[in-house]
């Protein structure tokens, strides 16, 4: 069993969202959330569909501004308008609905719009190296190599399942 996580006194949390409020035509999707996540902390949203866990997501990710609330990032009040906004301060997120490029490479697909480049060109070992950290840190074992196009559609599904779900 993994030691709960040590909160200490002075040390805000990482992220904090208090009183957010959201609402679309006809719906409150939002009713005054409050989450706080420490370093060293795993949080999952877990609720019903239409309990507004996709939605909270979208507003800390940008795609949605809240109507109401505050989101604090180490301590400090911050507005987020937009992904690049809150990819600028370090959110990432990956949506459930996300779609893989049959005929790239996992490694390709991790870093799809995300390219690490150098003038122009992508950095391919940089990519995979780091691409190996990840599986690495999952224990996972995944065939970075590229899908040929002559392998048969079958194929190509089945290992895109496992690169979603391994």
């Amino acid at each position: 069993m993994v030691p709960a996580p040590t909160r200490p006194n002075d040390s805000p949390p990482l992220l904090s969202m208090q009183g957010i409020r959201k609402s679309f035509p006809g719906v409150a999707a939002l009713k005054g959330i409050e989450l706080e996540l420490y370093q060293g902390e795993v949080l999952a949203l877990l609720g019903e569909n239409g309990a507004g866990k996709s939605t909270l997501i979208k507003v800390l990710g940008g795609a949605h501004l809240p109507d109401q609330g505050d989101i604090f990032i180490h301590g400090s009040k911050v507005s987020i308008h937009s992904p690049s906004q809150s990819e600028s301060l370090g959110i990432s997120v990956i949506y459930q609905e996300f779609n893989l490029v049959p005929s790239l490479s996992a490694v390709d697909n991790i870093f799809l719009g995300n390219e690490i480049t150098r003038g122009g060109f992508i950095l391919r070992d940089r990519q995979q190296a780091k691409a190996n950290e990840l599986f690495n840190k999952f224990g996972v074992e995944i065939d970075s190599l590229p899908i040929p196009h002559n392998r048969p559609a079958a194929n190509r599904g089945n290992r895109q399942s496992a690169f979603s779900f391994g």
